[in-house]
């Protein structure tokens, strides 16, 4: 059997060295500048909206869809070569800060905390993939920031998200619900700790 491990690093090297020598060509660009904008703008916009009273599970939402995001950039862009992000904030293939770490999941983020019901969420969902799929990366492609190849589809991308955000807020539902039933469990056997029988006191003895 063939061992296939250097040939595989050998290739890994000589692509990082091609990534590298092109985020050279493109850092401080006009095109580079406008990612550095996207991501202060995104950041700043997020904090300014997020409802800080539920920033730890609007945090585990926004994970949770970023685990998607990258999955889907490491099959279809580096495993199967179905596009690439010509200009890059940082030397690395795929540019997962930008598209998986601060575009989707903070939109998602928005998507969660502005849905009370299923919905809600569905309608909001298919307005932020919408803006991602058919706004944001359709001008990419055209400021030549990203780039498809034969076999991607915008549409498919776009399911996917769609799908894989309404599967990670079905884990969040199921989620709050064990975390729900373990918080009445324990507030529970707190009350009926305090029921516990105090020792019956001395009685007074009858007065003269």
């Amino acid at each position: 059997m063939a061992d296939y491990t250097n040939v595989i690093h050998n290739l890994r090297l000589e692509q990082y060295s091609i990534v590298y020598a092109a985020w050279l060509e493109n850092v401080f660009t006009t095109r580079w500048w406008l990612l550095v904008g996207l991501v202060i703008t995104m950041y700043t916009l997020w904090w300014i909206l997020v409802d800080k009273a539920r920033i730890k599970t609007l945090l585990l939402y926004g994970s949770l869809v970023a685990v998607s995001r990258v999955i889907l950039d490491v099959v279809m862009a580096i495993n199967l070569g179905r596009w690439v992000y010509a200009v890059s904030l940082f030397p690395m293939a795929p540019d997962i800060f930008v598209h998986d770490l601060t575009v989707t999941p903070l939109t998602y983020m928005m998507v969660y905390q502005y849905s009370n019901n299923w919905k809600q969420f569905w309608i909001a969902n298919l307005i932020g993939s919408s803006l991602i799929f058919y706004g944001i990366l359709p001008l990419f492609e055209y400021l030549g920031i990203f780039k498809g190849f034969p076999g991607w589809s915008l549409t498919g991308s776009f399911l996917v998200i769609f799908i894989a955000a309404g599967v990670m807020r079905a884990i969040m539902v199921l989620i709050e619900n064990v975390e729900d039933k373990a918080k009445a469990k324990v507030k529970q056997a707190s009350e009926q700790t305090s029921f516990i029988a105090k020792p019956a006191m001395k009685p007074d003895r009858d007065k003269e």
